[in-house]
């Protein structure tokens, strides 16, 4: 299934944007709640390693993320306390990462906290251009995107980038019911 999707990626015309390296950037990893068992999926792990390894690259950068609050509150804890040990171990201070502590349910409410955090606490400390960095699985990436565009376009000074990371999904997610019915859904739905 990785042939198959990194070939619809590509056609599908997703392409990573450039990592500004002097810009104040904030990392936004989406995430896709935990799985059925109480696991991050592959593809909420791997868009945190993704944030980890920009991090830590950019010294200007801060990660932001937002839960997902569809499996009730629990589940929302055990999201952030996951989350934050992938980022923590991947090096990144916890000084450096903030997030919200309540779930959203959706790539817009998740636009408009991250618009929020930016224009309150970052142009606050540091004022001037800010990057925002959307990371999501491919077949999301362009989704997103167009969402923060959107949601961001009457922010001055900030613009809105995405880059796509590889992350598999099994049957085991509350949002899946199968592989190929989920990759044939998402192809048709964006």
């Amino acid at each position: 299934m990785a042939g198959l999707a990194g070939l619809i990626r590509r056609c599908w015309g997703i392409s990573d944007d450039a990592i500004p390296e002097n810009d104040k950037i904030v990392v936004v990893p989406l995430g896709y709640t935990l799985d059925n068992s109480g696991a991050l999926p592959d593809a909420s792990q791997k868009t945190a390693r993704m944030a980890a390894a920009i991090a830590k690259a950019i010294p200007e950068s801060e990660i932001f993320f937002v839960p997902a609050n569809v499996l009730g509150p629990e589940a929302l804890k055990t999201e952030i306390r996951l989350r934050l040990r992938i980022l923590q171990a991947e090096g990144v201070s916890r000084s450096r990462i903030s997030f919200l502590r309540v779930g959203i349910s959706s790539t817009f409410g998740e636009a408009w906290e991250v618009l929020s955090y930016v224009l309150g606490t970052i142009r606050m400390h540091y004022g001037g251009h800010v990057n925002v960095m959307v990371i999501a699985d491919w077949p999301h990436t362009r989704r997103a995107k167009k969402i923060f565009e959107l949601i961001f376009e009457r922010a001055m000074n900030v613009e809105v980038l995405a880059r796509s990371v590889e992350g598999e999904w099994d049957g085991n997610h509350p949002a899946v019911k199968s592989s190929r019915s989920w990759l044939i859904g998402n192809i048709l739905h964006y």
